[in-house]
């Protein structure tokens, strides 16, 4: 799972820097700036970031059926499910689980989804967080096993939602860029603009479901979250996160900045850069 999760997240990654380079091209060709390179890198973002999208979804499809195998508790706390399934699945696409009476208040399901999503057959079953908990007890002693359901089944559908939104835009943008054209409604270019933070929200969300619902392992099944904390005193632990928080949120100040300072202001005069000229075809 471990190879996996890795190249799902640098697919993740790739879609982010592919919706990235897609706004600031947006940015100018929205105020027809730079138009000969930054109609040839929207059209590479749009290339790469569709590409980066249909592998991603490729191997989360994968990465779900593996996850099913390796890590029962959290697919089944990603789709809530409490009790274990028969054949044909359905899949919630809203639901308002009860961690405490361990059932769902609602659901509104698509059936037999998630018999495919997590082990792609129609006959498939997916075990139950009750059942797990039970078979954990047994296994690693007495303790809570699931994670929390309310954070793992958002973030997990938040993490695809924002991706799909990114990527899906993208191809609206490959069809109305089609042949070299380039759209006068503004709404359509305020939108690829703006889109530029949906792969950092879905990125933000797969980490949250990542972390969520492994707990309470910080090892799967080796080492517990509670049992890896250091014997540093409360006053040592709070000091290093001020620290470190203050540290990176300036860095993320600075970087902020200059990224927006470089990208507003784009490259050279097309003229004066060879490089650029033959790339554009000018």
């Amino acid at each position: 799972i471990v190879w996996w999760s890795w190249l799902h997240a640098v697919l993740g990654g790739l879609v982010a820097a592919s919706v990235f380079v897609f706004a600031v091209a947006a940015y100018h060709l929205k105020r027809r700036q730079h138009v000969a390179i930054m109609k040839w890198t929207f059209k590479f973002a749009i290339v790469l970031g569709i590409i980066a999208g249909a592998s991603q979804a490729l191997v989360g499809d994968t990465l779900g059926v593996v996850m099913t195998e390796k890590q029962p508790m959290k697919i089944a706390a990603a789709e809530a499910v409490w009790e274990t399934t028969g054949p044909c699945a359905g899949l919630s696409i809203v639901a308002w689980p009860d961690q405490a009476a361990q059932d769902n208040v609602f659901d509104i399901e698509i059936p037999c989804l998630l018999s495919i999503v997590a082990t792609n057959s129609l006959d498939g079953e997916v075990t139950g967080m009750t059942e797990l908990q039970a078979e954990y007890e047994q296994e690693f002693g007495p303790g809570n096993y699931i994670p929390n359901v309310w954070v793992a089944f958002y973030s997990f559908r938040l993490m695809m939602g924002f991706g799909l939104v990114g990527v899906g835009w993208m191809l609206v943008a490959a069809w109305a860029t089609r042949k070299g054209r380039l759209p006068t409604s503004r709404a359509f270019w305020a939108i690829s603009i703006w889109i530029v933070a949906t792969p950092w929200l879905g990125n933000m969300f797969g980490w949250i479901f990542t972390e969520n619902g492994r707990q309470p392992w910080i090892v799967y099944g080796e080492l517990k979250t509670a049992d890896a904390s250091s014997g540093l005193s409360p006053g040592l632990i709070i000091t290093s996160l001020v620290v470190f928080a203050l540290l990176y949120g300036s860095f993320a100040v600075i970087e902020f900045f200059l990224i927006r300072k470089y990208a507003i202001k784009g490259p050279p005069d097309d003229a004066t850069v060879p490089v650029v000229k033959e790339m554009v075809g000018s």
